[in-house]
């Protein structure tokens, strides 16, 4: 009977052994790469743990200014999809991303309707001239309901087997985005024609879609200086403007100097945190807070 059993476990061990060894390997991931981080936000919601998503931008570093180093390029070279955005870096590097075969690149500005970045002359007049298309389309929930449609049938596409899964987990997302549209709404409704002074000009959807007025400090990733300089600090005065928007990402130092020159104080929010939902609310809090004083 020991000698059965013993023989028994042999062949059972010898079959296993002779199993194809995929059998019993994980599902492969989609590879996604990202420019930013709420990017790596929105496609996580969507494909949960059906994908692997590398944001290009690290945190602390400015999507304005930003360069993939040559590893970066590496891992972009295996990815399955590369989503795009707009962000100024991309240009410098989509040349050498469509030379690499069977990557795909999806713009999920698809279908939206850019609003035009403007730069403010800071010389006492009013008028602005336009200086290009706004990039930072991920700062109004609405708009990155379109988004996150367009991510939605890339995965569908890409990983058809998946796609009951992807449709769930997105319009669960559209209905949380919804949601928070809803709440920026309510708690920004009684500052509608307020000047938002900020450092860099992150928040033209956002101030559109919430009835404020983005008034830009920097332009172009410049910081302003002599006649500008003083010509921003008048305005500020005059309109008894007291706080300064900026992002830890920019230069502080003239955020600081105007802030001093107005005794006023710079408040720090991040358009690029990871946590899109929460940073969302935290940003906006942080304006209503300042503004309703």
């Amino acid at each position: 009977m020991k000698i059965f059993i013993k023989y028994y476990i042999l062949v059972m061990a010898s079959l296993i052994w002779m199993l194809p060894l995929n059998l019993f390997a994980k599902p492969s991931l989609l590879n996604v790469h990202v420019s930013i981080l709420p990017q790596k936000y929105f496609v996580e919601r969507i494909g949960k743990d059906k994908v692997k998503v590398d944001a290009l931008v690290k945190p602390g570093k400015s999507s304005a200014t930003y360069s993939p180093s040559p590893d970066q390029m590496k891992k972009l070279a295996s990815s399955d999809v590369y989503f795009r955005i707009g962000v100024p870096f991309e240009n410098g590097i989509l040349h050498k991303i469509k030379s690499i075969a069977g990557i795909m690149i999806v713009d999920t500005r698809k279908d939206i309707v850019l609003r035009s970045m403007e730069e403010h002359n800071h010389d006492g007049r009013d008028q602005n001239e336009s200086i290009g298309k706004d990039p930072h389309i991920w700062m109004n929930p609405l708009i990155v309901k379109i988004q996150a449609h367009t991510i939605f049938k890339t995965l569908s596409n890409i990983d058809p087997a998946n796609r009951d899964e992807y449709k769930m987990n997105y319009e669960q997302f559209v209905k949380n985005l919804d949601e928070l549209d809803h709440h920026l709404k309510t708690l920004l409704k009684n500052l509608k024609g307020e000047n938002l002074l900020v450092f860099h000009p992150s928040f033209g959807y956002f101030t559109d879609a919430y009835g404020l007025k983005q008034v830009a400090i920097e332009t172009m990733g410049k910081s302003p200086k002599g006649k500008a300089l003083s010509n921003i600090i008048k305005r500020a005065k005059k309109q008894k403007i007291r706080v300064i928007f900026a992002q830890p990402q920019f230069d502080r130092n003239t955020a600081q100097k105007i802030a001093s020159a107005i005794n006023g104080v710079v408040v720090f929010i991040d358009p690029l945190a990871y946590d899109y939902m929460a940073n969302m609310k935290n940003i906006a809090q942080s304006i209503a807070g300042v503004l309703k004083k």
